[in-house]
C-alpha cells in the first residue's frame, strides 16, 4: 500500500526565492546600483506610530562596523531606524522611532547580514524601490500615550510606574489613571528635616500612650477634668498653654476646710 506523504517546507526555506517581506514589484535597487539581496531579510514586523501606508526602506548608511537602516511611510513624515554590526550581529534588528520607542523588528540570517561588509562606505537611497508588504505592518494610531517627555528633554517609553508621594495618591479609576492631591499631613516634617543641621529643625513629638496604665478611649482621647468627687478642695486648675503648646496643671487657691 502506497503512502502519500506531504512535506511542508520550513518558513524560511519556503520564502527564500521570493522578495518577501518586500512586495514583488520592489526592485530593491538603490543609488549607485547597490542592491538589497532578496533573501537578505527573512521576515519583518513594523508598527510605525501614526503612519500612512505604504512603508519603505528609504536609506541604508554603511559605515565602519555600523549599518543604519531608515524606514519611513509614504509621506516621509515618520521615520524609524535600526542599526547593526555586520561583523557581529544576531538574527534580528530592532527598530525604534525618533523618540526611542520600539517600532518593530527585521528578521535576518547572521551569515546573510554579513554581506553588508562588501558594501562601499556611504549613504544609499532606495526611494520607493523597497516597499514592505502590508501583512508585516501593524497599524498604530496616535490615540494613546506611548511615552513621556521629562523636563530635561529625555523620553521615557516602555513600562512606566507612577508612584505618589508628598500627598499625591495614584489609583486606577475604571481603567483611567487618577491623581488625587490630598496633601501631606507631615509637610512640616518634610520641609524642616535637615540631617546636617546641628539643631534639628523639627523634633518628632512624643505622644502620651497611657496615664497610670490607662490607655485612651476608642477615639484616642484622654479626658482630664476637675471635680470634687474624691477631694474636698477646689485648688486644681487645668488649662492649655497656647504659646508653649502644652497642658498646664496647677494647684491654686486654698482648701475647703480652711474656708469652712
Amino acid at each position: 500500500m502506497a503512502v502519500e506523504r506531504n512535506i511542508v517546507p520550513e518558513w524560511r526555506d519556503g520564502l527564500k526565492d521570493s522578495r518577501y517581506p518586500f512586495t514583488d514589484s520592489s526592485s530593491l535597487i538603490g543609488t549607485n546600483g547597490i542592491e538589497i539581496d532578496k533573501d537578505l531579510f527573512l521576515d519583518a514586523i513594523i508598527y510605525l506610530i501614526g503612519y500612512n501606508a505604504p512603508v519603505y526602506i528609504r536609506t541604508i548608511s554603511a559605515e565602519a562596523r555600523l549599518v543604519t537602516i531608515s524606514i519611513s511611510d509614504g509621506t516621509n513624515s515618520a521615520d524609524i531606524t535600526g542599526t547593526l554590526d555586520p561583523f557581529n550581529n544576531g538574527d534580528t534588528i530592532s527598530l525604534s522611532d525618533q523618540y526611542g520607542r520600539p517600532a518593530g523588528l527585521l528578521v535576518c540570517d547572521p551569515e546573510r547580514i554579513a554581506r553588508f561588509q562588501t558594501w562601499p562606505l556611504g549613504d544609499y537611497s532606495f526611494g520607493d524601490n523597497a516597499e514592505f508588504v502590508a501583512s508585516v505592518i501593524v497599524p498604530m494610531p496616535e490615540n494613546h500615550v506611548s511615552g513621556f517627555i521629562l523636563p530635561d528633554g529625555s523620553v521615557v517609553t516602555g513600562d512606566v510606574w507612577f508612584v505618589g508621594e508628598n500627598g499625591i495618591v495614584v489609583r486606577d479609576d475604571s481603567g483611567t489613571v487618577r491623581f488625587d492631591m490630598v496633601g501631606d499631613p507631615l509637610f512640616k516634617r518634610a520641609l524642616c528635616s535637615n540631617p546636617s543641621a546641628q539643631t534639628p529643625l523639627f523634633v518628632t513629638p512624643n505622644f502620651i500612650r497611657t496615664i497610670n496604665g490607662i490607655p485612651p478611649d476608642e477615639h484616642g482621647n484622654f479626658f482630664i477634668m476637675v471635680n470634687n468627687e474624691l477631694a474636698g478642695d477646689s485648688i486644681l486648675r487645668i488649662y492649655p498653654d497656647v504659646v508653649n503648646e502644652v497642658l498646664k496643671i496647677e494647684f491654686v487657691g486654698q482648701r475647703l476646710e480652711s474656708i469652712l
